[in-house]
């Protein structure tokens, strides 16, 4: 994760760092969610990307339905059965006070995300919809992969460090803290 947010002329310059690609960042919030009117609030985790079709570092792998626009949502695996949503169904979300309907189009595997980890349900929302009702377009989660190989192929842990440490220079000069970093 990175404090404060990055935004998306950040990301790409970040990407230029040599031995770094593929650079993509995510979006994630905590908002409320309940079936109907009267039902009571839940806690729901709503996720976005820049591109939800051109994705290259973490996978969000669409399963059934389409990924969302607009108002629609996308829900995780597995958390249907959870709480006895499937596509089509219509949900009340909270943000920000404001209630808004969305419809629920497509089911999508974040292999990152499992229901056994937490009941709370897992939303995915596309990125401009994402900024317009949280009121936040950055990103707070920034992934990349490091090229750090030799020519045989084998993995070059030298090389790996050393574009580790141009990353945290380059994130200490944008004054951006920086938690998680993964190889």
């Amino acid at each position: 994760s990175v404090n404060p947010a990055m935004t998306t002329d950040q990301i790409i310059a970040l990407g230029k760092i040599d031995g770094l690609s593929q650079v993509e960042g995510f979006q994630s919030a905590k908002i409320e969610w309940r079936r109907a009117p009267g039902d009571e609030w839940l806690v729901a985790n709503l996720n976005a990307r820049e591109d939800l079709k051109v994705q290259q570092v973490t996978r969000w792998d669409l399963v059934a339905g389409t990924y969302p626009s607009g108002n629609d949502v996308a829900i995780e695996k597995g958390f249907g059965e959870i709480h006895n949503l499937a596509i089509g169904d219509m949900i009340e979300t909270r943000v920000n006070e404001r209630v808004r309907q969305v419809r629920i189009v497509g089911i999508i595997n974040n292999r990152e995300a499992n229901a056994t980890f937490s009941p709370d349900l897992i939303l995915y929302m596309a990125h401009q919809r994402f900024g317009e009702i949280t009121g936040n377009e950055n990103y707070g989660t920034v992934a990349g992969r490091v090229d750090a190989f030799n020519p045989d192929g084998s993995f070059n842990q030298a090389q790996a460090d050393a574009i580790d440490t141009n990353v945290e220079e380059w994130l200490n000069k944008q004054e951006i803290d920086s938690q998680g970093l993964m190889p």
